[in-house]
């Protein structure tokens, strides 16, 4: 029959060491020829682990050939291709690309429709008046006489006499009148006079800032020579008056209107680009048309 557990009794005496286990890995990251490795590192090189069972050389690489460098684990075969997943969310929009190359240039179109007829320019000076004609003749004084006995009409011979007399003075003029000398003189002086009121010559006025017009600027060319300006436009050219634009420069011409009607074909009031022409003329008290290159 057994008896009732006794007492527990006192602890032991602590037994010896045992023995140093083995010596573990030292993990290294990925290889690199440029590390110095020794015995029992660890490194990952091309898909698989590796330890080394003793000092490899430098550039000692991973592999199977290798004397050294033994496999921890290697990396296994590619599985199969898992299921598509579900769509993401469509991400944002990415920066706009750089712009490309210039494609070439297309064929010409075809001819556009004329365009409707300009409105009548502007109707020019009276020429100078001509040189004074060559005096007439006289009528010849030639008194009718009737004869009741004989049933005649008679002609006063002096009379014929005098328009005789006053066609010898007329030759004589034209004569002198053809001369060489006297018609060199007229045409001299006719072109003079001629030339002082055609005198189609324009002064140009540059404009770099903004200008109003004054009555003095018509038929003058203005030029811009510089970037935008605005030229303002009072009441102050005659019916008939003219002013020309060239925006010479990079920046539009703008038309301002002050106390005054600007009308244009589709109500544009600037030049389209650098070197377009455009006119600006008076067709009634307050009434101005602007014609030519718009943008």
């Amino acid at each position: 029959m057994r008896g009732i557990q006794g007492n527990q009794g006192p602890q032991g005496d602590l037994g010896p060491q045992g023995p140093a286990g083995a010596t573990g890995l030292t993990w290294r990251g990925n290889w690199s020829d440029t590390s110095d490795y020794v015995n029992n590192d660890a490194v990952f090189y091309n898909g698989a682990s590796w330890f080394a069972s003793d000092d490899p050389a430098p550039g000692d690489v991973p592999s199977a050939e290798s004397e050294v460098w033994f496999p921890l684990a290697l990396q296994g075969a590619t599985g199969p291709q898992g299921s598509q997943g579900i769509q993401g969310i469509q991400g944002e929009t990415g920066p706009q690309g750089p712009q490309g190359i210039q494609g070439e240039t297309g064929p010409q179109g075809i001819q556009g429709e004329t365009g409707p007829q300009g409105i009548q320019g502007i109707q020019g000076e009276t020429g100078p008046q001509g040189n004074p004609g060559l005096d007439g003749v006289a009528a010849a004084t030639a008194p009718l006489t009737y004869n009741a006995e004989t049933n005649t009409v008679g002609i006063d011979q002096s009379g014929l006499t005098l328009a005789q007399s006053q066609v010898t003075n007329l030759v004589s003029d034209l004569a002198a009148k053809a001369s060489t000398t006297y018609v060199d003189t007229e045409i001299s002086t006719l072109s003079s006079e001629v030339d002082t009121k055609a005198d189609l010559t324009q002064t140009v006025s540059d404009k770099s800032a903004n200008y109003t017009l004054v009555s003095g600027d018509k038929t003058t060319l203005i030029r811009s020579t510089g970037s935008a300006i605005t030229i303002t436009v009072p009441d102050v050219l005659a019916v008939g008056d003219r002013v020309d634009f060239l925006q010479d420069g990079a920046g539009q011409i703008t038309f301002s209107a002050s106390g005054v009607t600007i009308q244009s074909k589709g109500g544009s009031v600037l030049t389209a680009e650098q070197y377009s022409a455009v006119t600006l003329v008076c067709v009634a008290s307050g009434q101005y048309r602007l014609i030519g290159d718009l943008g």
